[in-house]
């Protein structure tokens, strides 16, 4: 990874971790909530499918620097996601999760993480690349942390590349958010 694609990357996630401490202040006191595991892949009567984290991480995903380093030729040169979740690709998806905030404007979330878990950020453990959605809200919403959020939107699925450099596998145009869940 060169420096400035690296600079980048730390410049993303202190400005997460930096939003995520702010909106944690303005949150109400409440326990740690986990997602339940969502397998029914059918959309609802609202038209999105019920999806969690159960079934998009259900893979073993290696990321190519880590199969580089390994000298992996065969994971590097194959795609690793499963078909049945590249059948995911532009379904309009409710999903459930941990929201870290990356970009924040005028107090609301227009780009942010939708993870598996909280052990993000501020306990420090990095989260596989198949753990997280990253997703854009053009009017953004508001800062919801270490609760359960629903997100609405339309699912990308595929590798996505800034500088030669792996980024994401997962991206949503999100449209709505619900939350916290009860």
């Amino acid at each position: 990874m060169d420096n400035e694609t690296f600079r980048n990357v730390l410049a993303r996630l202190a400005a997460g971790c930096i939003a995520a401490a702010g909106a944690m202040a303005t949150q109400p006191a409440g326990g740690a909530e986990s997602p339940s595991a969502i397998a029914a892949l059918h959309p609802g009567s609202d038209g999105y499918v019920d999806l969690g984290f159960d079934r998009l991480a259900s893979f073993d995903y290696v990321t190519p620097d880590e199969a580089a380093q390994a000298n992996d030729e065969t994971v590097l040169k194959k795609d690793q996601i499963p078909g049945q979740i590249h059948e995911l690709n532009h379904a309009r998806v409710a999903l459930r999760g941990f929201m870290m905030p990356i970009t924040m404007v005028g107090g609301v979330a227009t780009e942010f993480l939708i993870m598996a878990n909280q052990s993000a950020c501020c306990y420090g453990l990095v989260p596989k690349m198949n753990q997280w959605v990253e997703v854009r809200v053009s009017k953004g919403v508001a800062p919801i942390m270490d609760r359960v959020v629903t997100m609405y939107g339309t699912l990308k699925v595929g590798e996505v590349r800034e500088s030669g450099y792996l980024v994401s596998i997962y991206q949503m145009d999100g449209e709505r958010m619900v939350g916290p869940a009860n």
